[in-house]
């Protein structure tokens, strides 16, 4: 993906915030709750969603191939 694609997804991905605070704010004041709590607990779930998306799209969650797995340099009895 192109650094313009994967920009234009990620600011897209940005609307996970207000979606996630308004339902939040839909669902506390359906339950009879504070709806301004509502909306900060859908907030900060956005913000994670967010992020966790972000962090996907970078890569950052595959495993690397340079890296070496310690359970096989303690079965090889390699020195550590």
């Amino acid at each position: 993906m192109d650094d313009f694609r994967k920009s234009i997804w990620i600011m897209g991905q940005s609307l996970d915030i207000p979606i996630m605070a308004f339902l939040g704010y839909l669902l506390f004041n359906s339950t009879g709750q504070q709806p301004a709590i509502g909306a900060l607990v859908g907030t900060l779930f956005g913000t994670f969603l967010l992020w966790i998306s972000i962090l996907a799209t970078e890569g950052v969650f595959k495993k690397s191939k340079n890296r070496i797995d310690v359970r096989t340099v303690k079965s090889k009895n390699w020195k550590t």
